[in-house]
Order: structure tokens, then C-alpha cells, then sequence
């Protein structure tokens, strides 16, 4: 009797191990998958914060451009830009117009 009675004990805790093991490897899947994805997550976000931040810097150096510009013309001498080996100049049109006070008929 006692030998049955081990022999049951024995495969309790055989069952009761194999479903530990169960739990335990889905439960240390369940955790990789869930690191898994807030590490996509996280990368993601920092992704993102990186395009805006670079499409914020792209405006801002279109606006300081288009200001510097601006103000040099502003005293009607030629300015020059280049592109690579290309040069161009530029001038404002109002100083190319003739002023309404040079203008005058006598």
C-alpha cells in the first residue's frame, strides 16, 4: 500500500512540476514580449522626436535665410549666394525702380 500511495505522490509532483514549468515559460514569455515591445515603443518615440526636431530645425534655418536675405538687399547692394561652384547675386527690386522723387517731370 505504501509503494501505491508513493508512487502517487510521485506523479503529483511530477504533474504539479511540468505545470509549474508551463506557467514558468509562459510567464517568461509573456515578460519578453511585453520588453519587446516597449523597447519598439520607446525607439519609436525617440524616432519621431528626432524627425520633429529636424523638420523644426529645417523651417528655422529657412526663416533665418529668408530674414538674412532680406535684410541685406535692404541696402541695394548686390548679394551673392552660392550653390556648390555656382554663384548668383542678387538685389532688391525696389532699388533697381526709380524713386517717385528722381522721377519727377521738369
Amino acid at each position: 500500500m505504501k509503494q501505491k500511495d508513493t508512487r502517487k505522490a510521485k506523479k503529483a509532483f511530477l504533474k504539479e512540476n511540468k505545470l509549474m514549468l508551463v506557467m514558468l515559460i509562459l510567464l517568461v514569455l509573456s515578460l519578453s514580449y511585453i520588453a519587446y515591445n516597449e523597447y519598439n515603443r520607446f525607439v519609436y518615440n525617440s524616432n519621431q522626436q528626432l524627425r520633429q526636431a529636424a523638420a523644426l530645425g529645417y523651417q528655422q534655418g529657412v526663416v533665418d535665410t529668408v530674414q538674412k536675405l532680406y535684410k541685406e538687399t535692404e541696402t541695394c547692394q548686390p548679394v551673392s549666394i552660392y550653390l556648390g561652384n555656382k554663384t548668383k547675386n542678387l538685389i532688391s527690386l525696389d532699388c533697381l525702380r526709380p524713386s517717385p522723387t528722381n522721377s519727377t517731370l521738369q
